[in-house]
């Protein structure tokens, strides 16, 4: 492999860790090895040797070396007196010089999957300076650290190569009309060698055979697999071969043809996973031996795979991971395009002039909307270049989520006037993405005439062109002509090769915002632990160093009580046992820092009375020496919010801990609770009141800042009400304070609570009543069809079936169709297969009501095993029909 890791951020933190070891041992000689198990290189990104850094050169793995012994045995090492004597037991050489130390000790880095990424190396020349036993256990603790940083790192520095390479690859691919595909070919190989280990690595392509059609439903390919381009490993070196062309034999499958049938990657980590594979029946080793890593994925444009991109290694165990999996998946993508560009090229024979011109077009088109990451301008640039590419009045372009069956996103472009707007769904662009299919119709008849009312002109012709990729329509593009238009075949093969770049474009964005957004949480869970271990641990020495320190005071309190100076020395004692508690009480406080960063709760029901007697009861109990009196207003009882329980009670038990202390002797706190509108948005106010000293005029401003306080005196840090801030701004709240100084301090907190079911009952009276959605209603059983009519009605407008014909007699009849479909699984006893309920949502699928008819089966407990069947329907949920209390509330707003 040709590319270097480099490790410029590692040597930083191998710089600090080496700073703070010296402070506890002597060290002449220091350094650290990082292992590149992709190439067998050692790097060294930090020596010190007496006090002068120096820079060593990478070198091959040797396990004839003392560094490389611990590497390999995963196990640390300390060899004191008797040196070389010692190296002859081990069969090693001591490196890098011709030096003997006295003592020399070697700690491995070693991540969760039992892989050494290093070892810390540490040297002394006499014996004053020996480490001893107890080194290996404190420096071993500090290399687990430095191992968890180095590899989060390192990691997030090689995905950011990764993503690099792939960019600079899509943009060297479309920067200029490719001639022929061994070049793109060639182009593959030199950028995956940039990444990833490619010293085996071939890149097949796949030829169907005509009279033998491929039958993926049934696992049957028939084609032929070219080797196009074959590297092999001999010797350390590798080495580009020939490999004969393969026919593909019925059930003999090896991991290119399992690619090729199931249009999907295979990622093999272990010799144990490659085992596994090729013990399943139909798998077929062609090579003669299974592998210790392999990874391969497909080349796909417009539903057919053009070929497959695989490296692998023979011995080596976990040499690609999903990045490297991304990575090449997003080239193969590039790929496909451009292959499809040339194959487009090489057919052009008599209207060599204007396809030249188009394909150009096209291929400016692809370098456009693959250098583009985000998504409405990716958008925007293909429904513009459409209508452009096609010479149409106007195009639509809506994105379409497979997985939901909804359309998002929505673009139209009008040619005449240059202007972009919104566009309207209709039943054609609906059947495009189901049917998966494209369309071209030249006249438009009077059955499926169209009426253009922005333009106010009606269309003649139209085209509709799903946006396929993976087997995936992930949107639709739409052309319209006001004018008769005759569709060419050569614009048909423009539209859906533009349509096919379209497609990996966007597939491409959404791929690289999962990518992004999944590691970015894995690596802010992994920090955060690391943080609070640390934190931990630094609040726990911290504490049990300060918590001696008040025995020693009194030991020099007694000392010197006889003494002319103890008055002074008292009050210096005092103003350091009062230091002392600051100190733990900042400890306590940071640790709530970390927690507040760290927490992820999930939103529940808060029962806002519940939690409010519970907290103050609990502040009160603690309070013996203050005569407080407390009172509760709330303006419904029932008040409920959906938001995170653990941050509202952290905050109003920081409120009002401060209120009972603003009390000096005798007072009173009143917190109450209303409902408010504003903007369509249902809030609740908190408000928390004390008659305590109030807040100095100066301090009001600044009294949510990070480490402000008006209790200095006290043992106040100011971290208390920054965190309740903090965790106000989580939740999608905010915090006021009005104070005048000793007359008292009301706290004022708005929380949203639209997630909430007053909210929802509240929207449903005020927004659905304007204009009532429909809902059918099928069950065999008249006391559930009464129930859904109790609940529902009011709210929606109802109709009640009790039997399959009658469903679909109405599902007929209703235009527009109904917005919502709640149908039992079973509609009557005699009905052994337990499908009418399914038939009924099947129906409304092959009459392409599917995404327009949401879909709700609800059974009885005991049915639950039957509503598993109806899940390739899509439906919204199963419920349950003892629908009782909150029950209630959530089918309501389910509906």
């Amino acid at each position: 492999m040709k590319h270097k890791i480099r490790y410029k951020k590692s040597r930083n933190t191998l710089k600090s860790i080496y700073d703070d070891i010296k402070k506890l041992f002597d060290i002449d000689r220091f350094y650290a090895v990082l292992f590149d198990n992709r190439t067998d290189e050692l790097h060294f990104p930090y020596v010190v040797v007496g006090n002068e850094e120096l820079d060593w050169k990478t070198r091959k793995h040797n396990l004839e070396l003392l560094p490389d012994l611990v590497i390999s045995k995963k196990e640390p090492l300390l060899i004191e007196d008797n040196f070389h004597n010692e190296l002859k037991k081990l069969g090693v050489q001591y490196w890098p010089d011709n030096s003997s130390p006295f003592s020399w000790m070697g700690i491995p880095m070693i991540i969760p999957e039992s892989q050494t990424i290093g070892v810390l190396i540490f040297e002394n020349m006499h014996s004053t300076k020996a480490f001893g036993k107890d080194a290996i256990i404190k420096i071993s603790k500090i290399s687990k650290q430095v191992t968890t940083v180095i590899v989060h790192t390192e990691i997030l520095e090689r995905k950011i190569r990764l993503m690099e390479s792939v960019n600079k690859f899509g943009s060297e691919l479309t920067s200029k009309i490719q001639s022929n595909e061994s070049d793109i070919l060639e182009l593959i190989y030199n950028r995956a060698t940039e990444i990833m280990d490619t010293n085996n690595m071939y890149i097949a392509l796949y030829h169907p055979q005509p009279s033998m059609p491929d039958d993926f439903k049934n696992n049957i390919i028939n084609g032929k697999i070219t080797f196009e381009i074959m590297y092999v490993e001999e010797s350390g070196k590798s080495i580009k071969k020939d490999m004969e062309p393969r026919n593909v034999t019925k059930g003999k499958y090896g991991r290119t043809e399992e690619i090729i049938i199931s249009q999907k990657p295979i990622l093999i980590k272990s010799k144990e996973d490659s085992d596994i594979w090729y013990k399943m029946e139909g798998h077929e080793d062609f090579l003669g031996e299974t592998f210790s890593s392999w990874i391969g994925v497909p080349i796909i444009s417009n539903q057919n795979v053009l070929g497959v991109i695989a490296a692998y290694h023979k011995q080596k165990e976990y040499l690609y991971d999903e990045d490297d999996l991304t990575a090449l998946e997003m080239m193969a993508n590039y790929s496909a395009v451009a292959i499809d560009n040339v194959r487009l090229y090489n057919k052009i024979d008599n209207e060599l002039a204007e396809k030249l011109e188009q394909l150009t077009a096209l291929n400016n088109i692809g370098v456009q909307i693959t250098s583009e990451r985000n998504l409405k301008h990716i958008v925007t640039s293909i429904v513009i270049e459409a209508n452009k590419l096609l010479g149409a009045d106007f195009s639509e372009l809506y994105i379409y989520d497979p997985d939901e069956k909804r359309f998002g996103m929505n673009i139209r472009f009008d040619q005449h006037t240059g202007m972009i707007s919104n566009a309207e769904i209709d039943s054609f662009t609906i059947d495009i993405a189901t049917q998966q299919h494209p369309l071209f119709i030249e006249k438009m008849n009077n059955e499926n005439s169209l009426y253009d009312k922005l333009s106010q002109k009606s269309i003649t012709s139209r085209a509709g062109i799903p946006l396929r990729c993976k087997k995936r329509t992930v949107g639709v593009v739409n052309i319209y002509y006001f004018n008769s238009h005759k569709f060419t075949e050569n614009e048909k093969e423009l539209a859906i090769a533009l349509t096919s770049q379209a497609a990996v474009a966007i597939d491409n964005a959404r791929l690289l915002k999962q990518t992004e957004d999944i590691q970015a949480e894995k690596y802010a869970s992994r920090f955060m632990n690391s943080i609070q271990i640390v934190s931990g641990e630094f609040a726990h020495k911290l504490t049990n160093f300060v918590g001696t320190s008040p025995t020693w005071i009194r030991h020099i309190e007694d000392t010197i009580r006889n003494s002319s100076i103890e008055k002074e020395v008292s009050t210096h004692l005092n103003k350091i046992n009062k230091s002392i508690d600051n100190l733990c009480n900042f400890a306590d406080k940071y640790q709530d820092v970390i927690k507040t960063i760290e927490t992820r709760n999930e939103k529940e029901w808060i029962h806002l009375k519940t939690v409010i007697d519970d907290i103050v009861n609990r502040i009160l109990e603690d309070v013996d020496n203050k005569q407080i009196d407390y009172n509760l207003k709330i303006e419904n009882k029932e008040i409920e919010i959906y938001s995170y329980k653990d941050h509202l009670i952290h905050t109003l038990m920081d409120i009002t801990k401060n209120a009972v202390d603003a009390i000096q002797n005798k007072g009173n706190i009143e917190i109450k609770c209303t409902l408010a509108s504003s903007q369509d948005k249902n809030m609740v106010f908190i408000e928390i009141t004390d008659s305590g000293s109030g807040i100095p005029k100066d301090g009001v401003a600044r009294i949510f800042e990070a480490f402000y306080s008006t209790k200095v005196d006290k043992g106040g840090i100011g971290l208390g009400l920054y965190l309740s801030k903090m965790r106000l701004d989580f939740m999608g709240g905010t915090m006021k304070v009005q104070s005048e100084e000793n007359k008292g301090t009301t706290f004022i907190i708005q929380l949203p609570c639209e997630s909430g079911f007053l909210r929802a009952k509240k929207s449903i009276k005020r927004g659905i009543k304007m204009n009532k959605l429909s809902v059918l209603v099928v069950d065999d059983q008249e006391q559930w069809l009464d129930m859904a009519i109790d609940l529902l009605q009011g709210y929606f407008n109802v109709d009640t079936a009790s039997n399959y014909d009658e469903a679909i007699k109405k599902i007929e009849i209703k235009k527009p169709p109904y917005n919502v479909l709640i149908s039992d699984i079973r509609l009557n006893e005699g009905d052994p297969k337990n499908t009418q309920g399914i038939a009924i949502a099947e129906y409304l699928n092959d009459q392409g009501l599917g995404s327009l008819t949401k879909l709700i089966f609800w059974t009885a407990y005991e049915s639950y095993e039957t509503a598993i069947k109806a899940t390739k329907l899509n439906a919204i949920q199963y419920f349950p029909k003892s629908i009782k209390g909150n029950d209630e509330k959530k089918f309501i707003l389910m509906t």
